[in-house]
């Protein structure tokens, strides 16, 4: 199994922006990570998760382990596939059902004229304690913590001017690593889970 340890070659990282440090040392440490690249399908891009193990450009599934990597794989492996222009590409964390963790997508949740956190995400990010970064798009926010949604596995709902969507295993977040103004750390949120 590879190292996560990219150290020896930093430029693995360039791609990541600001810091792939600021993605906290717990999901690092986890074999749940993807590369991927964007796609147009059916008229919407999206973010298809790649199989980062063997380089080949298989799609990774998020339900199937065998097909997910170390995070300095899926780093390598995203490094390469920008480098050759083939594909916009970066990394993705996976959720699966026997890890601690909840994601939150809260989607239109930065203002795109003023680059501000709206008040509704804000009140949310105080809430909730955890770590939090911009998403891909620059207009939204993935929040990651500890808990559980227990049998169910997602939840999509709008919210004010926005979207919220809360999943704990079957998807995987884009990471950008361009972590806002909350702690580093995952906090254990499973009462406050109340949102969904």
């Amino acid at each position: 199994m590879a190292t996560n340890d990219l150290r020896d070659d930093p430029s693995l990282l360039s791609f990541l922006n600001p810091s792939s440090e600021n993605i906290p040392s717990d999901l690092r440490d986890l074999d749940q990570w993807c590369a991927w690249k964007r796609e147009v399908r059916k008229g919407k891009t999206t973010k298809i998760p790649l199989d980062a193990t063997q380089g080949n450009g298989n799609l990774a599934s998020t339900t199937d382990p065998h097909t997910w990597a170390s995070f300095a794989q899926a780093c390598e492996y995203a490094h390469r596939q920008a480098k050759s222009g083939k594909a916009k590409s970066g990394v993705g964390f996976i959720f699966a059902a026997d890890d601690a963790y909840v994601g939150i997508d809260l989607d239109h949740a930065i203002d795109p004229d003023t680059h501000k956190v709206k008040p509704w995400a804000l009140s949310i990010l105080a809430r909730l304690g955890t770590y939090a970064e911009k998403s891909q798009s620059g207009t939204g926010l993935h929040l990651i913590l500890k808990g559980s949604r227990g049998k169910r596995a997602g939840t999509k709902k709008p919210h004010e001017d926005g979207e919220i969507e809360l999943y704990d295993r079957g998807r995987h977040f884009v990471m950008t690593g361009e972590s806002i103004e909350t702690p580093s750390e995952l906090r254990d949120c499973h009462q406050a889970l109340v949102i969904s």
